[in-house]
């Protein structure tokens, strides 16, 4: 009888501990983002201004990949011309976000019109293996 009582307690005990570690691991999956969405200007020197700033623009992606969740170019409807970009960072921290977007030729040449910032949670997708719940 004892013998029962400590193998279902055990066995309570196992199942508490794969909870905890399946919520820690849910915590460790469930990503806060800062994604910014930044919408090109509507004038004639922007599809210059992105070809000459281009090799700049992925070289700073490249040098700060590590904290990019996703990265890429935003296209009209018809997918024929490219009308801003979208990048969402590995942070919590805005300011740093901000900083990294600052760091961006495209930021430094003016070709956004409008930069609009905006906390995600990952929580379901294939970028978080399924489900965070």
């Amino acid at each position: 009888m004892l013998a029962v009582a400590r193998s279902q307690l055990g066995n309570a005990l196992m199942r508490v501990t794969d909870w905890l570690r399946m919520m820690e691991l849910t915590k460790m999956v469930r990503e806060n983002l800062w994604v910014v969405k930044c919408t090109d200007r509507e004038d004639d020197d922007v599809p210059q201004l992105r070809e000459e700033y281009m090799a700049g623009h992925l070289s700073h992606l490249e040098a700060i990949v590590d904290h990019i969740a996703m990265a890429g170019p935003l296209k009209d409807p018809s997918g024929s011309r490219i009308v801003g970009s979208l990048l969402a960072y590995r942070t919590d921290d805005l300011e740093q976000a901000k900083a990294w977007l600052d760091g961006d030729p495209y930021a430094r040449c003016g070709i956004w019109a409008e930069i609009e910032w905006s906390r995600l949670v990952l929580a379901a997708g294939s970028l978080v293996g399924g489900v965070t719940w």
